[in-house]
């Protein structure tokens, strides 16, 4: 192939594999984060009414407010629901008075109550609504809350996680062994197999241009009638 189609299918399989290597990155992080996103809201929509189901069921003050002996009791008990939920007792400042997580795993001493206000006013959950992990100082993590109401006063919160540190390990182990692993070689092959049709076509498209400098040279090395064809000979002959 001549110089000039060389470098210009060069140039073009060049820049349509860097295209192509920035999509798919994107791609699979865009792919990856919607996934994790999806998750959260599916989650939070089945359990939305969590909060709200134990505090009516068990109870969780006396006449002297709130019961955080009674409420580490039902603690005890809910954990029959498995590794997915953590419960804390929130006072109505948001400070953490009790919750069911083992000693000194507990970092926090208070939850924002932006994001309770914010799930509480929430008419539909459009998109997940995250709060403070008690468990971290930084991470934020889906959830569900109700109020702890006596005789119209709001004694404070059942902030119960979704998720927990436990199961987010379980969970990311098993990502990583299977579904991450499927689904990256399948971006993998995906592009790949773009990528070689597109260079495909491009040679394609570049053959006849190949065909017509080798022409274009062969006039140019046994001469032109007119000057002019001599310049656009030498032209074609320098790309």
């Amino acid at each position: 192939m001549s110089r000039l189609t060389n470098t210009l299918y060069a140039r073009l399989a060049l820049c349509l594999t860097i295209i192509f290597l920035l999509v798919g990155i994107f791609s699979a992080n865009m792919l990856f984060k919607s996934s994790a996103a999806h998750q959260r809201l599916v989650t939070q929509h089945m359990h939305a009414d969590l909060a709200a189901f134990v505090v009516k069921e068990h109870l969780l003050f006396n006449d002297k407010g709130l019961d955080l002996k009674a409420a580490k009791m039902s603690f005890m008990n809910l954990m029959v629901l498995g590794p997915n939920f953590e419960f804390y007792i929130l006072d109505p400042k948001g400070n953490i008075e009790a919750y069911s997580a083992d000693p000194g795993v507990v970092k926090r001493t208070h939850v924002n109550l932006a994001s309770v206000e914010t799930f509480l006013g929430a008419q539909d959950i459009g998109s997940p609504i995250v709060g403070d992990n008690p468990r971290s100082y930084d991470q934020q993590k889906i959830f569900s809350v109700a109020p702890i109401v006596q005789k119209g006063q709001t004694l404070g919160y059942l902030y119960v996680i979704l998720g927990s540190d436990i199961f987010d390990s379980f969970s990311e182990s098993l990502s990583q062994n299977n579904i991450l692993r499927t689904g990256l070689w399948l971006v993998v092959a995906g592009l790949i197999f773009s990528l070689l049709a597109s260079l495909l076509v491009i040679g394609m498209i570049t053959r006849p241009l190949s065909r017509l400098t080798s022409q274009v040279k062969q006039v140019a090395n046994a001469g032109f009638a007119s000057e002019a064809g001599q310049t656009a000979g030498e032209a074609l002959s320098a790309w």
